[in-house]
């Protein structure tokens, strides 16, 4: 090579993880993301830049919830990671039980003025 060139797409070794959170609809999204803000600011593996919780998707059923937050190398990451998850599901669990996933059945009785059906009988 002949003419040298700098990599500028990388200026810091810092990094971003994220931890995803699959809960009901009722999951009160402002209150949760104030709460990661309170982990994340609490531990000592955080590196002080990034913090953040988003909604990325919605199903039939749940809601996709990406937390994201910085640490300054993989493994400060890693155990940034672990606490977040273990720290926001501990907080849903203790203070929104409901929020957690749940799988909905309902059973529609007989309508007004209807009989139940028996079974055998015609």
């Amino acid at each position: 090579m002949e003419q040298p060139f700098q990599n500028w797409t990388r200026t810091s070794a810092d990094l971003i993880g994220t931890v995803f959170l699959y809960l009901d609809y009722t999951v009160p999204v402002e209150e949760l993301r104030d709460e990661l803000r309170r982990i994340v600011e609490a531990s000592a593996h955080w590196d002080g830049d990034v913090v953040g919780l988003q909604m990325t998707d919605a199903s039939e059923r749940t809601v996709t919830l990406r937390a994201t937050a910085s640490a300054k190398d993989a493994s400060t990451l890693w155990s940034l990671r672990c606490e977040i998850r273990a720290r926001l599901v501990a907080y849903i669990r203790e203070h929104h039980p409901d929020a957690l996933p749940a799988l909905r059945t309902r059973l529609d009785g007989p309508g007004e003025g209807e009989r139940p059906a028996r079974g055998g009988d015609a």
